[in-house]
């Protein structure tokens, strides 16, 4: 519901500061003057309340004004969504008019965001005696084929290594093939991060 509302909210021209530097690119800035500079006014804030309000954070005539607060809710909601992100070497937090660039994403661009924000702690290759063995220690699924079955695997994690590639098997394969007894082995291990191929 973020996305959307604020999309509105930068169309609307209603809000000063809160524009598109790249409509094409769906990249726009916010101002993000603090509250304690001498020349701070609300129109510099303006978005954060309207968050506020929009959220139920904050009633007309009920509610005190929370200005910090509001920007505090406003930030970690751009921060929470997969497909925002700040392009910060164009973010100008000094000067008499700082501001955030920030540029909405598309799904691909959100997806990839997401899986590598999980993929912390990777998964672990190794070789012992010609054996390859993998070892998830992340949070993303991760699945596997390798030349003895074609059908992807799920590696669990955290378990013991798992065996990802038989060199046993593949040099029987190989031998039978340099005899004409059999078809020309692969040496292919797939690896799908997130999903199935």
């Amino acid at each position: 519901r973020f996305r959307p509302w604020l999309t509105n909210k930068i169309d609307s021209c209603r809000f000063p500061g809160v524009e598109w530097i790249d409509r094409d690119l769906n990249i726009f800035r916010i101002p993000w003057k603090h509250g304690g500079k001498q020349d701070w006014s609300e129109q510099n804030s303006l978005i954060f309340k309207e968050w506020a309000v929009h959220t139920g954070r904050f009633r007309q005539g009920v509610d005190k004004a929370d200005w910090p607060g509001w920007k505090t809710r406003f930030r970690c909601a751009m921060n929470k969504l997969p497909d925002i992100r700040e392009i910060k070497e164009r973010s100008q937090l000094d000067g008499d008019e700082p501001y955030r660039v920030y540029q909405f994403l598309n799904k691909q661009h959100s997806y990839t965001k997401e899986l590598l924000k999980h993929l912390d702690r990777g998964l672990s290759i190794h070789c012992k005696n010609g054996d390859v063995y993998a070892t998830r220690k992340c949070r993303v699924v991760v699945f596997f084929a390798s030349p003895e079955s074609s059908n992807p695997t799920k590696i669990h994690r955290n378990e013991q290594s798992h065996k990802i590639f038989d060199y046993k098997a593949f040099r029987v394969a190989l031998h039978n093939y340099v005899n004409g007894q059999g078809p020309k082995p692969s040496a292919q291990v797939l690896l799908g991060f997130g999903q199935k191929w």
